[in-house]
């Protein structure tokens, strides 16, 4: 009975899990590494959940898909590097080699991980495959993943204004979208995880960093409206891209390989 129950509401459970996965971050841990050690658990716990579900397919690795998922967005490859570049010249002065250091590349590379196996492996697997029309549900999914991604941003508002986390939603959201395109072009989990650790670490490179600079990592005043909309044109871009992708993919693939080849699901 609770084993019906748990898979009816398959997609129900897994959004409760992500939020408490995600609510579990923010907890402080005043120690070296401290994000780190949390962050390991939550993988340990998700993975464990993936094999409880039938979904550790989501974890497989191919070269050829990997390369695959990495030529379809290359392009965001090339801003990620770019960004990160223009970081680390920007703060070349003040770069330490340091416990903070590791702590924050660990740190950027585990959110990576963690947060694209809850939203685009867990969530977007387990919505479709619980689905009969499947090819339908497909961009439905990777919307609601994205929106939920997205949304999920909000909490940073304990610590920066309304209007700058509502800017960073809407970034988080096309972010999303190409992660999800990405990773239905080529099932590669991997790959997604790799873009979000490299674009966190260059969007936040100067936070561990003793002169941080507010204005770009906090939470310095609120943006006026005009800032807002400037704001969105990146992400506009970014979503651009993600949609173009996401038109692109291959439905068959994706579909043969979350139900293990057993294609009658499969409907048009």
């Amino acid at each position: 009975m609770e084993k019906n129950i748990i898979k009816k509401h398959s997609v129900v459970f897994a959004v409760i899990l992500i939020c408490l996965f995600v609510l579990t971050t923010y907890i402080p841990l005043h120690i070296p590494f401290g994000s780190i050690i949390i962050r390991i658990i939550l993988c340990a716990i998700l993975i464990f959940y993936l094999y409880k579900n039938d979904l550790l397919y989501i974890l497989r690795f191919n070269l050829l898909d990997f390369k695959q998922s990495i030529i379809s967005g290359i392009l965001f490859l090339f801003f990620a590097i770019w960004v990160a570049v223009l970081n680390i010249i920007a703060y070349s002065s003040e770069f330490r080699i340091s416990i903070a250091f590791w702590d924050f590349c660990f740190h950027v590379l585990m959110v990576g991980i963690l947060e694209e196996l809850c939203f685009r492996g867990l969530f977007i697997n387990i919505y479709i495959k619980h689905r009969e029309k499947v090819k339908s549900t497909i961009y439905k999914a990777v919307l609601l993943s994205s929106a939920f991604f997205g949304i999920c941003h909000y909490l940073n508002m304990i610590d920066q204004p309304f209007m700058k986390t509502t800017a960073q939603v809407f970034g988080a959201f096309c972010l999303g979208v190409l992660f999800a395109a990405v990773y239905l072009k080529g099932m590669n989990i991997w790959v997604c995880a790799l873009f979000h650790a490299l674009w966190n670490f260059g969007n936040m490179y100067g936070s561990f960093l003793p002169d941080k600079n507010p204005e770009m990592y906090g939470i310095a005043g609120e943006m006026t409206l005009l800032q807002v909309a400037s704001s969105m044109i990146e992400p506009a871009i970014i979503l651009i891209i993600g949609v173009f992708i996401l038109r692109n993919i291959h439905k068959e693939k994706y579909i043969s390989c979350i139900f293990h080849i057993d294609n009658h699901l499969y409907i048009k």
